[in-house]
This record gives C-alpha cells, structure tokens and sequence, in this order.
C-alpha cells in the first residue's frame, strides 16, 4: 500500500478542483457556442432573404416606364383627326 503525503494529497485536490472548474467552464462555453452558431445561422437567411428581395426590387426598378411629359396639357386642344380643308 502506498501513502501519499500530506503535499501530494492537497495537491491532487487542488488538481481535481481545477479540472471540475475547467469542465464547467468548458460546458458554458459550448452552450454560449452553439448559441452564437444559432444567431449567425438566423443572420444568415436573413441575410440571403434581404438580397433577393433587394434583386427584385432593382429588376422592378428596370421595368419601370418613365412619365414622358412635355409640360402642362393645353386648356383647348384641337380635336384628333384630319386636319379641315378650308380654302
């Protein structure tokens, strides 16, 4: 049977307090990881959904017609058609 002295005892236990204080902190971690790996994923799409809805816009902007307007309209037009022959 072997004796472990009192330094080597106190030592362990300092040891496995340690690793106790490491494995908490390590299983905090993952869990703050796999949160942080649940935002990016959310960020992501919403990323993705934000770009197409952009490219749809600027396709639209594409086939938007400009107004062609040559001023105010006149307060009495001529009416359309031939033009009377009045000699």
């Amino acid at each position: 049977m072997v004796l472990l002295s009192v330094t080597a005892r106190h030592r362990i236990e300092k040891l496995e307090n340690e690793n106790e204080k490491l494995r908490r902190e390590n299983e905090k971690l993952r869990h703050k990881k796999e949160l942080v790996e649940k935002e990016k994923e959310k960020l992501r799409q919403e990323r993705d959904r934000l770009k197409d809805e952009l490219d749809l816009a600027r396709r639209a902007a594409k086939r938007q017609a400009a107004p062609f307007s040559k001023g105010q309209p006149k307060t009495d037009p001529r009416p359309c058609g031939q033009k009377s022959q009045t000699y």
